[in-house]
């Protein structure tokens, strides 16, 4: 008679650290999959700013905004080239 119970408390032991390690692996797995819906989630976010960007571009030509800044000091250049020497102002 003490055969079967002592195997019966062997398999409630295994059983529960089975359950237990069950338990644990379901943790990380949600953790992990989390992780994966918000990465996914910002790769979306980032495409759609990609997009956006590139419309922005298309719209508003901002192909080369390193020339934007020169645009106006050459304008204003040229026609300080072109004034009189009258009126330039002297220094």
């Amino acid at each position: 008679m003490r055969a079967p119970r002592a195997a019966l408390q062997t398999l409630e032991k295994e059983l529960a650290g089975l359950e237990s390690r069950s338990a644990d692996l379901t943790s990380r797995w949600s953790a992990e999959k989390n992780k994966l819906s918000n990465a996914q989630k910002l790769k979306s976010e980032l495409d759609q700013y990609r997009n956006e960007l590139a419309e922005a571009q298309r719209v508003a030509n901002i192909s080369a905004p390193a020339n934007w800044p020169m645009a106006g000091f050459r304008r204003s250049r040229s026609a300080w080239r072109r004034s009189k020497p009258s009126e330039i102002p002297a220094r």
